[in-house]
């Protein structure tokens, strides 16, 4: 299905785009996504390198997958890029900026005739799945996966970028593209997907009724395809999230950890879910630099709990400061529509309760309490001078 992996499409850069002020050296460019009824499709991108790149001193890169709502954030690009990183932010709905430096209320959905010269036509909006059963090339998700991997040539295309270290990430719908993006493209040499993963048709939250058609179980099953991903993933999500559900993501974490160990697991509490949130914590950086900059890899357990005592090792432990948390709810997991956080959702009934555990010589060891229904264990340590979260897959008892 997706022929876009032997395609690096051409990339008009449209200056009168480009950010300006603290996001200036950023460019806004187009470049060609998949055919849709017979004519060409387009997709907006703002690209960022550091400006220490050359090709004598090629960087790492990364494409910037957005969820709903969402558009190419060019103040996503400005974080990679200060990192070191080439990085690329498309918008996957299909939506260009009304004008330069739009405000997130200034995106159009539709190319802008100034844009066409009469051969394009418009790349599908999200559709929630409901294309599944339709066209393939109709399909949001068909065009969205594609456009993931169109973004990852062109990068790779750039001579300032080192093609074997381009990863991914992406937030909320764009962790669904890209946990499905890496189960067809596995040149992506790391991938962090965030909130969404696999196994969405088992969730908890409201998206497990996008995919609950046999049609878009059948096509977009990212699970079925997590025994061809071989790159290091890191599975980021909020441990109370509204939208993705932590089974789903614990599942996904279990079936990627055994291509490759390098795999890590975060489910951070009071993360809260937004473009902003899923951005902002620092686990998906310091991944991204263990994998393609050599750094150190990130501490975690080195197997996963059961039952109720707690005795387990911890990899890439060196005697510096790390703690151990239990977190665990008394009731079975459900979800309800519901007020929390201050708003209206599908939100897990529970509330996460906490209890310490000991860390010495690197084993995390304590003891489940006696009434309550599942768990999960977080693991807090620190790498250049930041703190950052790895935990367990949670445990149902």
């Amino acid at each position: 299905m997706f022929t876009a992996i032997n395609i690096t499409p051409p990339v008009r850069y449209i200056p009168e785009f480009d950010p300006t002020g603290e996001y200036a050296g950023i460019k806004a460019a187009v470049f060609d996504g998949m055919p849709r009824n017979g004519r060409k499709t387009a997709v907006f991108a703002y690209i960022g390198i550091p400006e220490q790149a050359d090709a004598g001193h090629r960087v790492p890169g990364i494409v910037l997958m957005h969820g709903g709502g969402g558009h190419a954030f060019v103040q996503w690009v400005k974080m990679w890029r200060d990192r070191g990183y080439a990085a690329i932010a498309i918008d996957n709905t299909g939506y260009f900026p009304m004008e330069r430096d739009a405000a997130d209320d200034r995106w159009s959905f539709g190319i802008p005739a100034s844009l066409n010269d009469g051969t394009y036509t418009n790349a599908p909006d999200n559709d929630g799945m409901s294309s599944s059963a339709g066209r393939v090339e109709d399909m949001w998700m068909y065009h969205a996966v594609s456009q993931a991997i169109l973004a990852g040539n062109v990068l790779r295309s750039l001579p300032e970028v080192d093609g074997g270290k381009v990863g991914i990430t992406g937030i909320s719908w764009g962790g669904v593209i890209t946990s499905i993006a890496i189960g067809e493209d596995n040149r992506f040499a790391f991938a962090v997907p965030v909130y969404g993963s696999g196994y969405l048709g088992e969730a908890l939250s409201w998206m497990k009724d996008n995919f609950a058609s046999p049609a878009t179980r059948a096509l977009w099953s990212a699970e079925d395809k997590f025994d061809k991903v071989g790159m290091p993933v890191l599975w980021q999500c909020w441990n109370d999230d509204s939208c993705f559900s932590v089974n789903s993501v614990s599942k996904s974490y279990l079936d990627t950890v055994k291509n490759n160990p390098r795999t890590r697991i975060c489910m951070r509490n009071e993360m809260m879910h937004s473009h902003v949130h899923g951005w902002l914590p620092p686990e998906s950086m310091l991944f991204a630099d263990s994998v393609v900059c050599g750094g150190e890899q990130l501490t975690c357990l080195a197997k996963q709990p059961s039952g109720r005592d707690i005795s387990l090792p911890i990899n890439n432990y060196d005697g510096a400061s790390v703690t151990a948390l239990l977190y665990y709810i008394n009731e079975k997991m459900t979800y309800s529509i519901h007020e929390k956080y201050g708003y209206s959702a599908t939100f897990m009934d529970q509330q996460w309760q906490t209890a310490p555990l000991e860390v010495s010589g690197g084993t995390v060891s304590g003891r489940v309490p006696d009434g309550a229904a599942g768990y999960y264990i977080e693991l807090r340590a620190a790498k250049d001078g930041r703190e950052y979260v790895t935990t367990s897959v949670f445990t149902e008892l």
